[in-house]
């Protein structure tokens, strides 16, 4: 006897397949762009504004990807990428918008280590239900 399977069942399966991909992507690029921010916070503070303003441009950038790509405001993990699409894509345009603002703030190495740990923290978060959830 064959299972009937819902087109709702097949939508959830797809969207936690691309959910994982991500997961496996994002998680990893979010830990390892995070420790060598902290361990090179000094290159903030001689940055130059188009430095700031190229960054913003390829955190908006990967920002709108994930928000394309990965638009899911269900309550559970996947939200977690979705959500750090959005902050990419804010991010991102401020620093495309206030480069000069970037710049005053990069001296300021306390609020630059703790967003440092906070995505960090979500980066490990993200990366664990990657690869702990199975395709």
């Amino acid at each position: 006897m064959k299972k009937e399977v819902s087109s709702q069942m097949l939508i959830n399966d797809i969207e936690l397949s691309k959910s994982i991909k991500l997961a496996r992507l994002v998680g990893p690029v979010l830990i390892i762009m995070t420790m060598s921010e902290m361990v090179n916070a000094n290159i903030w503070s001689t940055n130059t504004v188009v430095n700031i303003y190229e960054n913003g441009f390829l955190l908006f950038t990967g920002g709108v990807a994930i928000a394309i790509y990965h638009n899911v405001w269900k309550f559970n993990w996947q939200v977690s990428l979705t959500i750090v699409g959005w902050c990419a894509m804010l991010l991102g345009a401020v620093r495309m918008f206030f480069p000069l603002k970037q710049l005053t703030w990069a001296h300021q190495v306390e609020p630059i280590f703790f967003f440092a740990l906070v995505t960090m923290v979500a980066g490990i978060y993200i990366m664990f239900r990657g690869y702990r959830t199975r395709l």
